[in-house]
């Protein structure tokens, strides 16, 4: 009974089709953009009725082909606040989640909560903190307006670049230890690069938009940090 579906990347599939419909309209194919636009507005509008259970008052990360649902996947969650899908008290509740001892180790997010039945710290869908999810979060919690934990998110992260040679980070660490988990790539591009891009779209509030030719520059440094300078940008 292999998983069906996948919260994560059903949402991954709107901006794509969103993005797709950017694209199709700078290049004047207005057919193709217009499908492209009601394809991702349809799937929006069933993100809500497909992942979460009313009854329960709780979302699902996906579903079994059998209709089982398949609950307790961080990146899921994270995935949610990226996509603006939930309203404030629902954002609010559960970045306070992700912020706590369960869902939080000392180097990063655990893919699934401690405290679940799933758990396993060496499981690597089922327990591993992975550093993309965890600079997936660092964003979350930047975007939301919490620098002080993304921060120290953040701060944790750098310590992954020491487990190794200088500038290779690896692809997951252990729930329960630091040390990287058996399934592990020990050298992961874009582990290293989502922790840079953690920085500069985080930390650093730096957006570009080439259609408007504008740049959003909203920095929220740590509160020790008396400056910072931005170059070749």
């Amino acid at each position: 009974d292999p998983q069906r579906d996948e919260l994560a990347l059903s949402l991954a599939w709107v901006s794509a089709a969103e993005s797709f419909a950017d694209l199709a309209g700078l290049t004047n194919h207005g057919a193709l953009a217009a499908g492209a636009s009601r394809a991702s507005v349809r799937a929006r509008n069933a993100i809500r009725p497909t992942y979460y259970d009313e009854r329960r008052g709780k979302w699902v990360s996906g579903h079994l082909r059998s209709g089982a649902p398949v609950e307790g996947l961080t990146g899921s969650a994270i995935a949610l606040l990226h996509h603006g899908m939930l309203g404030e008290p629902e954002r609010r509740a559960l970045l306070d989640e992700l912020e706590s001892p369960s869902y939080r180790a000392p180097w990063g997010i655990r893919s699934t909560a401690s405290d679940s039945p799933l758990y396993d710290p060496d499981s690597y869908a089922r327990g591993s903190v992975w550093a993309i999810g965890t600079a997936d979060a660092i964003m979350a919690f930047y975007e939301a307006g919490r620098p002080a934990t993304a921060t120290a998110l953040w701060r944790d992260l750098a310590g992954w670049f020491a487990i190794d040679a200088p500038g290779r980070m690896h692809e997951v660490m252990a729930g329960n230890a630091f040390v990287p988990q058996r399934e592990s790539v020990p050298d992961q591009t874009w582990s290293a690069a989502s922790f840079v891009s953690s920085a500069v779209r985080g930390m650093l509030g730096l957006q570009l938009d080439a259609v408007k030719r504008a740049i959003r520059f909203a920095p929220q440094l740590p509160p020790e940090w008396d400056s910072v300078r931005v170059r070749r940008l």
